[in-house]
């Protein structure tokens, strides 16, 4: 259940309770929202630093995720490598993008300092947000977050964007 590294919940528990949340998202009609997060230009961190300081970075992007969250069922996994996500139950897209902005911001404004070295970073983020209609689909959520990451990463870094289906833009 737990990422050795970072102390988070693994990817493994994160698909477990997709299933459940979306489930829930269903039944309920209520909204959830996927929040994918990926530290930028992670390899030069490990490139010019190392491996281990890259690990620390990693551990303090966990740490900082966190720490933002405020409410018992919000939570945030390890999803793979640098890349994280937060599972937001009940949570309007509104709300989710004022998270992932506020997580967005504190990260642009920290500093890892071990020893004498102090590494500046930053996160993109992608989030989608809706009422599950199809419960045998959970990925759909991660999925379309990945999408908007991908757009967040396209779009020059540094920046968290939501994901709109083609529906949505007209």
């Amino acid at each position: 259940m737990e990422d050795a590294l970072t102390k988070v919940k693994n990817r493994r528990y994160f698909d477990k309770r997709l299933v459940m949340e979306v489930r829930r998202s269903r039944r309920e009609q209520s909204v959830l929202s996927v929040v994918m997060l990926d530290i930028d230009h992670f390899k030069s961190i490990n490139d010019r630093f190392g491996h281990l300081v890259g690990d620390q970075a990693i551990c303090a992007i966990a740490d900082l995720l966190k720490g933002a969250l405020q409410r018992p069922f919000d939570e945030v996994f390890r999803y793979g490598g640098e890349e994280f996500v937060l599972l937001l139950p009940n949570t309007p897209e509104e709300g989710a993008n004022e998270l992932a902005e506020q997580i967005r911001s504190n990260v642009a404004n920290f500093a890892l300092t071990i020893g004498e070295l102090t590494i500046d970073f930053t996160i993109s983020a992608g989030i989608y947000s809706a009422i599950a209609t199809d419960i045998h689909n959970p990925t759909l959520f991660t999925d379309l977050a990945d999408k908007a990451l991908y757009s967040a990463k396209q779009q020059g870094r540094n920046r968290v964007v939501l994901y709109r289906n083609e529906e949505e833009k007209r």
